[in-house]
């Protein structure tokens, strides 16, 4: 669309127009009455400002006195904290001042126990631990080619003797246990010889594997 140029006395005579109708008392009433609705609206937020004012400043006293009520409740629960986490420290200590007099205090007393021992002790237990690495050596094995005499198959078995030499093993270190309980746990040391002699009767023996 082609734009309509105007010429500076057209534009002088528009400008003169609308002055006109301003100045006519049609516009200045209709001038009025804009102004008065938007004073009207302007009044209106006003009004809406000071409404909310008021409300905040209504709550502001309570809201207040609610922080200053759950700050003291804080401070006292901060306070109860400290105190309990102190008291918890002092048992924590206490604990562990009486756990160390007690293990330093029985550990002191068993090795008197130990010292006076009967002196047949030491040796039965050197023997077990040797007997032990002895044991152990014993694991043996076979293998043998066995024929099912009504089908004919043969098939290849393999033996050994580990269940024998676990239950042993087991034994030994079980009366290597007894023996050093024995140290303590004794009072009547004279009877060492022959509880000792009991549990070396009592340890299984090493079998062969065998086809069963």
């Amino acid at each position: 669309m082609a734009l309509i140029k105007t010429t500076p006395r057209e534009t002088e005579e528009h400008a003169n127009v609308v002055k006109l109708l301003v100045e006519t008392p049609a516009a200045k009433a209709a001038l009025a009455a804009q102004a008065a609705e938007q004073t009207l609206h302007r009044r209106g937020l006003i009004a809406q400002i000071k409404a909310v004012d008021r409300g905040y400043e209504k709550r502001l006293p309570q809201l207040a006195a609610d922080v200053a009520v759950n700050m003291a409740a804080l401070k006292e629960a901060e306070a109860a904290l400290i105190s309990a986490q102190q008291r918890a420290n002092a048992a924590l200590g206490a604990k562990s001042t009486a756990s160390y007099s007690y293990a330093a205090q029985r550990d002191r007393l068993e090795a008197r126990l130990r010292e006076g021992a009967h002196p047949s002790i030491e040796p039965f237990i050197r023997e077990m631990r040797a007997e032990l690495d002895a044991t152990r050596k014993r694991f043996s094995y076979f293998e043998q080619t066995v024929v099912n005499v009504v089908t004919g198959i043969t098939r290849r078995v393999v033996v050994n003797n580990a269940d024998s030499v676990a239950a042993r093993v087991q034994a030994i270190i079980a009366a290597i246990d007894e023996a050093q309980r024995l140290k303590v746990e004794l009072a009547d040391q004279t009877e060492i010889p022959q509880k000792l002699g009991a549990l070396a009767a009592a340890l299984p023996v090493v079998e062969d594997p065998k086809i069963s």
